[in-house]
């Protein structure tokens, strides 16, 4: 089977989408569409954009003619693709003038939001009644989809994976600098603002948690601020961007998010898998892996709810964070592992893709 992907994935999510997906047997390659050379491993192949079709406005405009000439050369089995906008809707496309089957695939919970723009919402409907087949990354997102008509059998909760036996590990020896890390982008939606005011309120009731942040943003600048006004230097540390995450998140008790915005983030899925019990805001599909076995579910990002939240995490017992903390590894190995996505992918693919075609001919 060939597979051509049309995605903006960043590089870590090269891997924790395609490689298990390149460890089915029946896959034998997958081609994907990209700005430049990414992560290597077996089967996977990189077809590189001109550098015109690299500029936003000429991507968009020019792009899908330069996919359907590489998809008719390749003749793949499937088109696979990654949120909607703009690739899901070039995969449907695509799908159609090639006669190609396409499998659309939900990151965050921003395709749901598109819906409720006419005309938008109206050719996304038809994407997703067309699909082969949905994943998404939870519950909550299979149920909205449910509730439009998409078939039960057509959607699977399968969402990026981690490598739970070699990258991420629990390290229990390693000290613990800091109560709590957010590893992400600052940018507004991600409310870390709302982390560091939870801070200083609790900074008036004696309570000193220390907190990383590991990332940078067009935020960065305001949220030193933020902790400067609120004299909160001794507590909060920046580290920046840093390709090697999992130094921070062994030196670290607690992972928290407090998005407005969110699928299921790796980051989260990193710190859990070594161990760390999470603290996060309901929304999307973060109910799936935070809940009162693995951490502290927050029910919106208002400071007060989170600080209340940060100060149930810091009165644990040693026996409350330990039994945390392995239900979250356990969690995350179960059913947010490389294991899992590829025994889920090859379920998938026989069911979806390949027994329909040969039961046709």
């Amino acid at each position: 089977m060939k597979i051509v992907v049309i995605a903006g994935l960043k590089p870590s999510q090269v891997i924790y989408k395609l490689k298990p997906l390149a460890k089915v047997d029946m896959v034998d390659e997958i081609f994907l569409i990209r700005k430049e050379n990414g992560p290597q491993f077996d089967k996977l192949k990189y077809i590189i954009l001109p550098k015109l079709l690299r500029i936003r406005p000429f991507y968009l405009m020019l792009s899908p003619f330069f996919m359907f000439s590489k998809i008719r050369k390749i003749k793949p089995d499937l088109i696979l693709s990654y949120n909607f906008k703009p690739h899901g809707f070039f995969s449907y496309l695509l799908s159609k003038v090639t006669s190609t089957p396409f499998i659309f695939s939900e990151i965050d919970n921003l395709t749901q939001d598109y819906m409720k723009i006419w005309p938008v919402g109206n050719v996304i409907s038809s994407a997703m009644h067309e699909a082969k087949h949905l994943n998404v990354p939870g519950n909550n997102t299979k149920n909205y989809w449910l509730e439009q008509g998409i078939p039960e059998e057509k959607i699977s909760i399968l969402h990026s994976t981690i490598n739970t036996k070699e990258d991420f590990l629990p390290s229990p020896r390693t000290p613990k600098e800091f109560d709590f890390i957010y590893i992400g982008v600052l940018e507004e939606r991600k409310n870390v603002n709302l982390i560091i005011e939870a801070l200083g309120m609790l900074k008036k009731k004696g309570l000193k948690p220390r907190f990383l942040v590991v990332g940078k943003g067009p935020m960065m600048e305001a949220l030193q601020a933020q902790v400067k006004q609120l004299e909160l230097e001794d507590q909060v540390h920046f580290a920046g961007h840093s390709p090697h995450v999992v130094k921070f998140i062994h030196q670290s008790r607690f992972f928290i998010l407090t998005s407005k915005v969110e699928g299921i983030p790796c980051a989260m899925m990193e710190s859990m898998a070594c161990g760390l019990p999470a603290l996060g805001t309901d929304v999307a599909d973060i109910s799936d892996i935070v809940n009162k076995e693995t951490g502290f579910l927050i029910e919106k990002p208002e400071s007060t709810l989170i600080s209340n939240a940060i100060e149930n995490a810091m009165t644990l017992t040693d026996d409350e964070y330990q039994k945390l903390s392995q239900s979250a590894r356990d969690l995350i190995v179960n059913y947010h592992s490389h294991e899992y996505a590829t025994l889920s992918w090859n379920n998938l693919l026989k069911t979806s893709i390949k027994e329909p075609i040969y039961e046709k001919v």
